[in-house]
């Protein structure tokens, strides 16, 4: 009898934390799917960043002299 009951306590306590297993695999899901989610959004903005990039950038002294006549 106490071998079945301990049998029995020990299948409860399993249960428990196959219970909190089975939440934090979720959870592991949950947050593998954001991470691929935000990675894939990442790569666009990246791309569009080295699109942008690759033109020609135009001189900055035009910029200098419209500041300088500025504080004029």
């Amino acid at each position: 009898k106490q071998i079945l009951d301990n049998i029995h306590r020990l299948g409860g306590e399993f249960s428990k934390v196959r219970e909190v297993f089975d939440v934090l695999g979720s959870h592991l899901d949950n947050a593998r799917k954001k991470y691929d989610e935000t990675d894939k959004k990442i790569r666009s903005v990246e791309e569009r960043l080295n699109g942008l990039t690759s033109f020609a950038l135009p001189s900055a002294e035009p910029e200098k002299s419209a500041i300088g006549i500025l504080k004029s």
